[in-house]
Parts: C-alpha cells; sequence; structure tokens
C-alpha cells in the first residue's frame, strides 16, 4: 500500500512516540530498583563493564576473551534475574512488551517486509476519509441475515429460491476470507438494488482488514475519479498518485455499484486496467452492480466482459429489498 511522504511520517512517529514510552517505563523501573536493591545497581555497574570489555574483545578480534566475557555476562544476568524474582519481581520486568511484540514497534519485521501492524493503520490513514471504509465497522457476517430471503421467490431460468442464492453467496464468501491467503478468486455480487450486495462485500472487507489484509473499498464513480485525477490531474500530488497505485497494489480491491458511473472510453479504458492488472498479478477483486450480466454485456467492451465471464465467480441476488423492509421494520 503507498502512503504519501506526511502519511508515513505520521506512522513512523507513531511508532516512535511507542518505544519511547516502553525505553522511559524502563528507566522509571530502573532508577526505582537501584534505590531499592543495592545488590542489583551493583551487577548493573558490574554488566556495563562487562559488556564494554566484550566489546573491545570483539573489535580486537581475541574471540577467546570475547567468549569468556559472554559467559560472564550471562552469569550476570542470571544472578539479577534471580535478584529480581527474591524481591518479587518477574524476571522481565525490566523487558516490558511491546504494543506489537512481532516488529517490536518499528513498523517491520526481521525479513524487512511491512508488518500486519503496519498494513492495518495504513488502511486506516488511507481511507478514513472514504464512506465505504467508514461503513465497515458495522458490517460483520454474523449480521448477515439469510432470513430476508424468501424460500419461494424462484428464478425460473434454475428454479433456484432467492434464500438459496444468496446461501451460496454467503458460503462463498466465508470461504473467501478464510482461503484468501492461498486462493485468489475474484467475485460479482449482481441483481436487484438493497439486495445485500454491498453489505456482504463489507462482511468481506472487514473480515479480511481484522486479519491485516490491505483492503481498497470504494465506490465504482470515486474509483474513476482517482483514475481520472491520474491521468489529467498533477503528477506531483503524491495523494492522488498513492490513491491510485492502491488500486492495483491492494490486497483486495472492491469495486460498489459498478455502472452507476457515467461511461465513456475513458472509464472503460480505466476500468480495464485495473481489471486486467489485478487478474494478471492474482490479487482479488469484488465487484458489486445492480445490473444484469446482459447489461453489463452491453455497457462495457467485449474484453472487459469476457475478463469478468471468464475470471470471476458470479453472484445472484434477486426477490428482495432489505432496504425496504428494514424501513418498514421501523416504522
Amino acid at each position: 500500500m503507498q502512503l504519501t511522504n506526511q502519511q508515513y511520517n505520521s506512522m513512523m512517529q507513531e511508532y516512535a512516540d511507542r518505544r519511547q514510552a516502553r525505553q522511559e517505563l524502563i528507566n522509571e523501573r530502573l532508577i526505582a530498583l537501584d534505590r531499592k536493591l543495592p545488590a542489583f545497581r551493583d551487577i548493573e555497574n558490574e554488566l556495563a563493564d562487562v559488556r564494554h570489555e566484550a566489546l573491545m574483545a570483539s573489535i580486537a578480534q581475541d574471540h577467546e576473551r570475547a567468549e569468556h566475557y559472554k559467559n560472564l555476562m550471562d552469569s550476570l544476568s542470571l544472578k539479577k534475574k534471580k535478584i529480581l524474582s527474591d524481591a518479587g519481581y518477574s524476571e522481565d520486568y525490566l523487558n516490558p512488551p511491546y504494543t506489537c511484540p512481532d516488529c517490536k514497534d518499528t513498523g517491520y519485521r526481521s525479513d524487512g517486509d511491512p508488518c500486519h501492524c503496519y498494513v492495518s493503520r495504513a488502511n486506516q490513514l488511507l481511507y478514513q476519509q472514504e464512506p465505504l471504509m467508514q461503513e465497515l465497522t458495522r458490517c460483520h457476517f454474523q449480521d448477515f441475515s439469510l432470513n430476508y430471503y424468501p424460500k419461494d421467490v424462484r428464478d425460473p431460468k434454475t428454479s433456484m429460491s432467492s434464500y438459496e442464492y444468496a446461501e451460496k453467496a454467503l458460503t462463498f464468501a466465508r470461504s473467501f476470507v478464510d482461503n484468501f491467503k492461498t486462493n485468489h478468486d475474484s467475485m460479482v455480487l449482481y441483481g436487484n438494488t438493497g439486495a445485500g450486495k454491498t453489505f456482504l462485500s463489507g462482511c468481506i472487507a472487514s473480515a479480511l482488514m481484522e486479519q491485516d489484509a490491505s483492503v481498497v473499498y470504494l465506490s465504482s464513480a470515486r474509483m474513476f475519479e482517482i483514475c481520472s485525477r491520474h491521468q489529467f490531474g498533477r503528477k506531483w500530488s503524491q495523494e492522488p498518485e498513492a490513491e491510485y497505485r492502491n488500486l492495483f497494489a491492494s490486497d483486495l480491491l472492491i469495486i460498489d455499484d459498478l455502472g452507476t458511473e457515467l461511461t465513456n472510453s475513458f472509464t472503460e479504458s480505466a476500468l480495464f486496467t485495473v481489471l486486467n492488472d489485478r487478474m494478471n498479478y492474482h490479487r482479488s477483486t469484488i465487484i458489486s452492480t445492480n445490473m444484469s450480466l446482459a447489461e453489463l454485456r452491453d455497457t462495457y467492451t467485449s474484453r472487459i466482459f469476457s475478463r469478468i465471464l471468464d475470471n470471476y465467480k458470479l453472484f445472484y441476488f434477486f426477490g428482495v429489498d432489505i432496504r425496504l423492509q428494514k424501513g418498514l421494520e421501523n416504522h
């Protein structure tokens, strides 16, 4: 995920503040122990001298002497732990936990890759102003109720009920989340408005963000606005460029309400570029639309429609308007 310099610096300052707070806690505890436990203070002073001698031996490449001081440090460390234990302190009293033990509050793992906490915080910074991203806190699988979908309303083409279609989509969505790291599926949720497509997309996004996957969730109009700013805007402006790159780099891209945008040669080219690039790099994409498959075919170019038909799992929603039902329930 691409951050602007300002966003990146803000995150790094947060990590620095965490490390400083931890070090200040250690210093406070050291001062208190020095006052209460003279024996502890003596060992601390001796350890400081031994560390210095070990460093000098290492610089001089005197391996025998360096090994001697290493063994001495180990012995003194054990004595220090015993003094703490005898006084009622835990052995790790001077090693308080990091906020994130996996990266030790640096943002990066030992292999140099961004830590899961970095990805999660980057998501928050990048999309804290995006309306759909803000709604994700309300989207959870346990709240997706199949009771809204009638069992007696059936698709004449397949004889499957509205309930069966929704159940099939929900089952796949859960599997999609569970196997996200190994599978790279993409989905199209299509059908009438108010049928739960956006909510199910939000459930997927929310669950994956809890796993610290990078998710970009926005309306088709917003996505094309980002593409337009990249194509025609000022190239030196960092924020639009970061938003554009994240359309391609995010672990999951969710495009909501495809078909509500004004379709033209630019939007068709931009959509093909996004979908094709993500497909080539095995990155998952979810599209929700109120259009039928026939309308998608007639609205977009054949190369876009063929990409969707050949590479996406298709899930049909029909026979229900949950928004209307909920509105009636509240009155």
